[in-house]
């Protein structure tokens, strides 16, 4: 709604090519830093890896499961993409868990009732789930719906003539202000800002791209991307959090030593290409 000129049909196909990018850089920089060292793999893993590409087609399937139930909840009820995805992903995540509990107990058990069964235990889980996991996550839910609510607060007061006039004045190349912004949002989530925060307030200040001579897709594109890089380097940020507790370490952990140094190289790569769709789109 913030970039009205960037249409959802234009933004997908760069966001996967995106998406591609991050994928290729992850896979040379893993296969860099473990070359020469063998890999230390349980019999259940070595069983994994000799699988290669296949083990993640389940995982590639309930994505693009995701994708097309999203639009198809868009086009037939004409919501936004929004609400789309708030009515189909709790829809996907309850038949996944009803696909996980329909397992066979007895070596006689039909699929009848096996489905049966699930669907008699959903109550039970459902509230479970809403008693336990729920509450666990009140400091994350907290920081989330603070940030949105600050950076709501923020955006509203920023005039976004002042950085127009700064362009005009400095005279600054416009392919600069991607890679900028992106910098910018990582930086500021080092010293405790969400990357929520910074991507509220960023969509405000360049809320007139026309007049920075950009368009509303790279705008609409950098700012997904800098929110992208930024929440792994976050360490008070919800994934890290999560991400952390499941792991049993801290988020400082999870946002320093498991992924800076991968997510500086990707900062490169990703300002790069934000830089290089400014002069083309």
């Amino acid at each position: 709604s913030l970039y009205p000129q960037a249409s959802l049909s234009h933004a997908l196909p760069l966001g996967f090519l995106t998406a591609m990018l991050v994928l290729a850089v992850g896979w040379g920089y893993d296969h860099i830093r473990k070359q020469g060292k063998p890999p230390s793999l349980t019999m259940e893993q070595r069983k994994s890896s000799d699988r290669g590409w296949s083990v993640h087609f389940p995982l590639f399937g309930i994505i693009i499961l995701i994708f097309a139930a999203i639009a198809v909840v868009k086009l037939a009820l004409g919501t936004s993409i929004i609400l789309a995805v708030m009515i189909t992903v709790p829809l996907i995540s309850i038949t996944w868990r009803l696909t996980q509990t329909a397992r066979p107990v007895a070596a006689k058990d039909t699929k009848y009732q096996e489905w049966k069964r699930a669907f008699y235990l959903m109550p039970h889980w459902i509230a479970q789930e809403t008693r336990n996991n729920f509450p666990s996550q009140r400091n994350e839910s907290a920081i989330l719906t603070c940030a949105a609510f600050i950076g709501s607060v923020a955006a509203a007061h920023l005039d976004p003539t002042v950085l127009v006039n700064f362009m005009q004045d400095s005279h600054m190349p416009s392919w600069l202000l991607p890679p900028l912004a992106i910098i910018f949002m990582i930086a500021g989530v080092q010293i405790g800002g969400s990357p929520v925060l910074f991507a509220t307030i960023l969509g405000a200040a360049f809320a007139q791209p026309a007049a920075l001579g950009l368009s509303d897709l790279t705008m609409l594109l950098t700012l997904t991307a800098g929110w992208a890089l930024s929440i792994q380097m976050a360490p008070f940020n919800v994934v890290p959090l999560v991400t952390a507790r499941t792991a049993g370490c801290t988020g400082r952990d999870v946002a320093y030593h498991w992924n800076l140094t991968y997510g500086l190289i990707l900062c490169v790569f990703v300002s790069l290409w934000m830089a290089f769709l400014s002069t083309q789109l």
